[in-house]
C-alpha cells in the first residue's frame, strides 16, 4: 500500500484496520513514527522492513505473530516490547536494527528465531524468558555490545554461530549439565560463565541437550 513511499513520515491508521499486508510499508525510509491498532492480528513478513527513520513502535495486544523481515534494518529504533499475545517472530525479524539497546521477549515465546537479533550492533540488554526452548541459528551474532547473558533452563537447544561475534564476558546457564557438543567435555565449560561466555562468542558449533533429537 505505502511500498517506497520514501517521503511518508507518519501515519495513523484507523482503527477499523484488521489486515497489514505483507510489504506494505517496504522501504518507508523517513516514517519515524506510526501506530498499529488494536484488532491487527499479526504484523506481516517485510512490513516495516528498511523503514530506516522509525524510532519506536507499540505492538497492541491483539498480535499474535510477527513475519519475517517484520523491522530488518530499521536501524533508528531504539527499544520495543513484544507483547505477551506473541506466539511466534520470524527470521531476521529485528536483524540490522543497529541501534536497538534493549528487547523485551515474552514468555509466551518458545523460540527465538533463526537470525533474529542478528547485527544488533548496541544491544546491551536481553533477557531470555523460562519457556524459550530454542535459541536459533545465529540468532544474536555480531551484536557487539551484548557482554551477558543468562540461559534458562527450558532452553534445549542453541542454534550454531547464535552468539558468534558478541562480547560476551559471562553467560550463565541455569542448567549447566547434560548438554551435547564436539567440544569435549562440555558440561565442565558450562559450568564457568567465563568460559561459557568465551565458548558462545568463539564456537561456532551450537549446542542441545544429549536426550534431544536431531
Amino acid at each position: 500500500a505505502f511500498k517506497y513511499k520514501r517521503k511518508l513520515i507518519k501515519l495513523s491508521i484507523p482503527s477499523t484496520v484488521t489486515i497489514i499486508e505483507k510489504n506494505s510499508f517496504y522501504c518507508c525510509e523517513s516514517l519515524t513514527t506510526i501506530n498499529i491498532p488494536d484488532g491487527i492480528g499479526k504484523i506481516e513478513d517485510s512490513t516495516f522492513e528498511e523503514c530506516y527513520s522509525l524510532t519506536n513502535i507499540s505492538i497492541p495486544r491483539s498480535v499474535s505473530a510477527i513475519g519475517s523481515n517484520a523491522f530488518k534494518n530499521c536501524r533508528s529504533l531504539t527499544s520495543i516490547t513484544i507483547p505477551n499475545s506473541v506466539l511466534s517472530i520470524g527470521r531476521n525479524v529485528f536483524e540490522g536494527c543497529s541501534s536497538l539497546k534493549k528487547i523485551t521477549i515474552p514468555d509466551s515465546l518458545n523460540a527465538i528465531s533463526y537470525e533474529a537479533f542478528k547485527k544488533c550492533s548496541s544491544l546491551t540488554n536481553v533477557t531470555i524468558p523460562e519457556g524459550i526452548t530454542t535459541i536459533g541459528y545465529q540468532a544474536f551474532r555480531d551484536c557487539n555490545s551484548l557482554t551477558t547473558i543468562t540461559i534458562p533452563s527450558s532452553v534445549v537447544i542453541i542454534g550454531d554461530g547464535a552468539f558468534m561475534n558478541t562480547n560476551l564476558t559471562s553467560a550463565t546457564f541455569k542448567d549447566p549439565t547434560g548438554w551435547a557438543s564436539y567440544l569435549q567435555n562440555i558440561d565442565s565449560v558450562l559450568l564457568n560463565s567465563k568460559k561459557a561466555a568465551e565458548y558462545l562468542k568463539t564456537t561456532y558449533t551450537g549446542l542441545k541437550k544429549k536426550n534431544i533429537k536431531s
